[in-house]
């Protein structure tokens, strides 16, 4: 499929813009039709401008989206908050963890039990009266609006005389 791709020719040192193939490395040059011209992959400066291309960006931890460094600095202040420095980022980072008590590469074997005793309760409808009421009432809800699934659900009784 054709590209879009930048040429430099070896003899007149002319740039331009062909419209190959992917793979084609070579082309002849349109300009001084005598020369070979190379494709050449060009380097991008800074951006110029207000934003420099880091803001705005969404912050995960403080969760806003911060405009600029100095609304970083603003929002960080109103928190109680301190910006860590370099030094201390990097001691922080490579400073040895407490483990989590869940990451381990033994399962629990009391929490594989108490799954398993659960799985055998649904499996063999051994669940309270009660529980199994709510769970129905529950996915009920999901498809009824709230109040339809609780008028539903109730239980009517008929009194014969």
């Amino acid at each position: 499929m054709p590209v879009n791709h930048d040429y430099e020719c070896a003899s007149c040192k002319s740039l331009f813009e062909a419209f190959v193939e992917a793979d084609q490395k070579v082309v002849d040059c349109p300009v001084c039709h005598v020369g070979r011209a190379q494709r050449v992959y060009k380097v991008f400066g800074p951006m110029l401008g207000k934003s420099k291309g880091r803001y705005p960006h969404f912050d995960h931890q403080l969760g806003i989206t911060i405009e600029s460094a100095q609304h970083m600095e603003k929002v960080a202040k109103q928190r109680g908050l301190v910006p860590m420095g370099r030094e201390e980022f990097d001691r922080s980072r490579h400073a040895p963890r407490t483990p989590d008590p869940l990451d381990r590469d033994e399962p629990d074997p009391e929490l594989i039990e108490i799954a398993k005793r659960a799985f055998d309760d649904v499996k063999f409808n051994r669940l309270p009266k009660e529980v199994e009421e709510k769970r129905v009432a529950d996915v009920a809800a999901d498809f009824l609006n709230a109040d339809e699934a609780k008028t539903k659900m109730t239980p009517t009784v008929s009194v014969e005389s």
